[in-house]
């Protein structure tokens, strides 16, 4: 359980010099890799949701269309 490399609380002198080792040791690199990954991944996600959203609008219109007004009764209502 206990790594050398992670920073911890028993040895406080230390910490801030075991903190900069871990810092330095990820690369800018594989930081930005691994933010264009999960950048890429959320667009996907957001596009199936916007397609999924539409695809149901499109299916069931009666049925969304009372549900916008139902929220917009309830918003009313709260704000009142």
């Amino acid at each position: 359980m206990n790594n050398p490399s992670l920073p911890t609380l028993d040895d406080p002198e230390n910490l801030s010099e075991k903190a900069a080792r871990v810092w330095e040791s990820a690369t800018a690199g594989e930081t930005a890799g691994a933010a264009d990954r999960a950048l890429g991944r959320t667009k996907e996600k957001a596009t199936e949701v916007l397609q999924s959203g539409e695809r149901l609008l499109r299916e069931h219109p009666g049925t969304s269309a009372l549900g916008v007004f139902g929220a917009g009764m309830l918003v009313g209502a709260l704000v009142a």
